[in-house]
């Protein structure tokens, strides 16, 4: 009896020794290409975000892929003043082919023209823009140069829950990534916007908020300074809807003048 009550406690024993080593089901399983789980030795909470990307037919890319395919899309932004003197920066989408650029109001209110750096460190100085909402805080910079780079803006409404990247300038640090969630959809009927967990700063104003097929969802506008990662963006079908109204084009100086119509 002795010896059987042993051996009952050494496969005991073993029994959850094998189940330490198993991977955590909701973290390690994935699909292969004939839609099989399968095993990985994926088990940190970044690979279990970029499960989230690769999960589903809406979610292609993962984080670095997007980025990749991204970055060389969304600029910094430095703002100068009649003195030549920088005054703000922030971020902006190259959003079409002629390579102009959206921002929010709030970055280049203030400024008499715009210099905008690349990824590759190119720089072009632009005094000019071609509309604003000043509702939506939403500005669309005249950068006339042909870009076949540019960020596609996604048709179809976000949901919480859906996996996010960001890559904006936190700080001057140009094309920052970072990663979270859609934390909610906040405000009244045409005053929403996306709040979301991507940790973002001071100079990320105007950055890119991408889904997992490297889409624009939103545009980044602020942060609640009191609380940690609550984070909004100006959604998608608001900029959609802004960018089919082009407006004359007007010098940036003009919005010291109190011209934000």
């Amino acid at each position: 009896m002795l010896y059987m009550m042993r051996n009952k406690k050494v496969l005991f024993i073993f029994f959850c020794f094998f189940l330490i080593l198993q991977p955590s089901p909701s973290i390690a399983q994935t699909i292969d290409s004939n839609n099989r789980k399968v095993l990985s030795d994926c088990t940190t909470l970044y690979c279990y975000i970029k499960d989230l990307f690769n999960g589903s037919n809406v979610y292609k890319f993962t984080p670095q892929k997007i980025w990749e395919e991204s970055h060389e899309r969304i600029v910094l932004l430095e703002v100068y003043n009649e003195k030549e003197e920088k005054i703000s920066y922030g971020s902006g989408v190259v959003i079409n082919e002629n390579g102009d650029v959206l921002t929010n109001l709030h970055v280049i209110s203030g400024g008499y023209y715009v210099r905008i750096i690349h990824a590759d460190k190119k720089t072009k100085t632009i005094d000019s823009l071609f509309q604003i909402d000043s509702t939506l805080d939403l500005a669309l910079l005249d950068v006339g140069s042909f870009n076949e780079k540019y960020i596609e803006v996604q048709q179809k409404q976000s949901q919480v829950g859906d996996p996010i990247v960001t890559i904006s300038s936190p700080l001057g640090l140009i094309n920052t990534l970072s990663v979270g969630w859609i934390s909610g959809i906040r405000g009244e009927q045409n005053r929403q916007r996306i709040q979301f967990s991507a940790p973002v700063d001071s100079g990320s104003s105007g950055g890119a908020l991408l889904d997992g097929t490297g889409r624009l969802v939103g545009l980044i506008s602020n942060s609640q300074i009191s609380s940690a990662n609550i984070n909004y963006a100006v959604p998608s079908s608001y900029i959609n809807t802004f960018l089919q109204i082009k407006q004359m084009k007007r010098p940036i100086k003009t919005l010291l003048e109190g011209d934000t119509k």
